[in-house]
């Protein structure tokens, strides 16, 4: 299978990647180069999942692969796995992010899991080449992959210290949604996501709930700008961009026409001020 090499000067690096913190400086693809811009929600969570979460990741997933929505994992065991395999199920695309090199596959107990994707019109991506064995390290850089690939991540479960709220963490500071699925009060495996959901996360009860956050997504992209300048900071902040410095170094203008610029956006109802430098899209 042909291994792509994209950098960041490659029209077929993931928009979504660019002007993420760290972005990658090099990406390698197995598989479906194009689908890594295509509209994408990352479902992560606990290895050690119960069957409540089995049942809920499956339904949800299923739902939202039938509504076209490309499905982002990390090919771990449990939730992540799942993912996958209820995505195939339904003979849709997903895209599997690697801790490891992209000649090697992490678990190997996932080769096959892998080699499916991959020939369903998927894609197994890593930010490393070659045969590289993971690293502690690794996890936790993958994750952030997995979000910015993204435009939501959901946690279907997670216990306290499931490495699943790292990718979370990522999410936020990537300015995107982040959804979770609420569980027993006695399971240790819906504690994680009670957390998130304590501190602001969109609260999914149904595929439903994730559907119309993507069915509204696309009507605020068909938005356009009144002007080039307006039109180059809505398109930086559709990526990921949030900052108000990585704004005006993203963008190119000048101060005084960034400032302009950003008042109108905020003023005509396109954007919102979300304080310590950071913006969103209405």
């Amino acid at each position: 299978m042909q291994i792509h090499h994209l950098t960041p000067q490659n029209k077929q690096f993931p928009a979504g990647l660019r002007f993420i913190p760290q972005p990658p400086t090099e990406l390698f693809v197995r598989g479906n180069v194009d689908l890594l811009n295509m509209p994408a929600l990352a479902v992560v969570g606990s290895r050690a999942i119960s069957p409540y979460g089995k049942r809920v990741t499956d339904q949800l997933v299923t739902e939202v692969a039938w509504a076209g929505i490309t499905i982002v994992s990390g090919l771990a065991l449990g939730v992540d796995a799942l993912a996958h395999s209820a995505t195939l199920a339904t003979h849709s695309s997903t895209i599997a992010v690697l801790p490891c090199g992209i000649e090697n596959i992490y678990p190997a107990c996932h080769y096959q899991l892998a080699r499916r994707i991959i020939e369903q019109g998927g894609a197994v991506v890593s930010e490393y080449g070659g045969t590289m064995r993971p690293q502690k390290f690794h996890f936790i850089a993958r994750n952030r992959i997995i979000a910015g690939l993204s435009q939501a991540v959901l946690i279907t479960e997670a216990s306290v210290r499931s490495g699943s709220l790292h990718t979370a963490q990522f999410a936020l500071e990537e300015g995107k949604e982040v959804m979770a699925v609420p569980g027993s009060i006695f399971s240790p495996t819906s504690v994680g996501t009670h957390n998130l959901i304590d501190t602001g996360a969109r609260i999914v009860k149904d595929a439903e709930d994730i559907i119309n956050f993507f069915n509204d997504s696309s009507h605020k992209l068909s938005r356009r700008g009144a002007n080039g300048q307006e039109q180059t900071i809505l398109d930086l902040m559709r990526k990921g961009v949030t900052d108000t410095g990585i704004l005006i170094e993203a963008s190119q203008l000048t101060i005084q026409v960034f400032n302009q610029t950003l008042t109108m956006l905020e003023i005509t109802g396109f954007i919102k001020n979300q304080g310590n430098s950071k913006w969103s899209l209405n």
